[in-house]
């Protein structure tokens, strides 16, 4: 509710929300949706600038960014060459010696049939 009221009453409040990137995290493409703080007002959710990510936590969240990617260009396109990097790129993903016979049982469980 405090979100509805923020862009309602053009309140310009301060709230942690999921967007579009938009440059806030300089580390992550700009299109790539983040949950970050944001300037809340009738214009929407703003993302405020923050630091570069700690290297430790850094190559971890863009793998998961990439993973995201690869899963949306796999869902989009039916690709499964898409889908098998997917899950390769995914850092809780499985070994990439086990992704192909994973993305397998996937397709099947799902009844997808992905070229």
């Amino acid at each position: 509710m405090e979100i509805i009221e923020a862009i309602v009453g053009d309140s310009e409040r301060e709230h942690i929300v999921n967007t579009h990137n938009r440059g806030a995290m300089p580390d992550l493409p700009p299109t790539s949706v983040v949950e970050t703080t944001c300037r809340v007002g009738a214009d929407g959710a703003r993302p405020l600038p923050s630091a570069p990510l700690e290297p430790s936590m850094r190559a971890l969240i863009q793998r998961a960014k990439a993973y995201e990617e690869l899963t949306i260009e796999a869902a989009i396109h039916q690709s499964r060459s898409a889908a098998l990097r997917a899950l390769i790129t995914n850092p809780l993903g499985p070994l990439a010696e086990n992704a192909s016979a994973v993305l397998d049982d996937m397709l099947r469980v799902n009844r997808l049939a992905y070229r």
